[in-house]
């Protein structure tokens, strides 16, 4: 969803000519880092649901820190990219720019 979101914020202030030059360019190296830890994340887990005992003390491992973590939300947030914040390169015309779906 947010390889969509961020070309889309970004193409209407370009099409209306209020874009700074290259702001369409940003979105790749900027998705990413975001990506290849997607990646990781979906390898971790899928490696947490193969069967076999030989897994058992990883699974109490990583059960433990959700568990541990349900107010705090950290290992539910890096789990889902929401714990990154993207480059701010244009906090003055954009003043949300940085934050990743986090109210104030």
């Amino acid at each position: 969803m947010l390889d969509t979101l961020n070309p889309g914020w970004k193409s209407a202030p370009a099409v209306h000519g209020a874009a700074g030059a290259g702001l369409i360019d940003t979105c790749d190296p900027e998705r990413q880092p975001v990506a290849q830890r997607v990646t990781g994340n979906t390898q971790t887990q899928l490696a947490l649901m193969r069967p076999g005992p030989e897994l058992n003390a990883l699974r109490v491992v990583f059960s433990g820190l959700s568990a541990a973590d349900r107010e705090g939300g950290q290992f539910g947030d890096m789990i889902s990219t929401q714990d990154l914040d993207l480059p701010d390169h244009h906090r003055e015309s954009l003043p949300c720019g940085g934050a990743l779906l986090r109210p104030d």
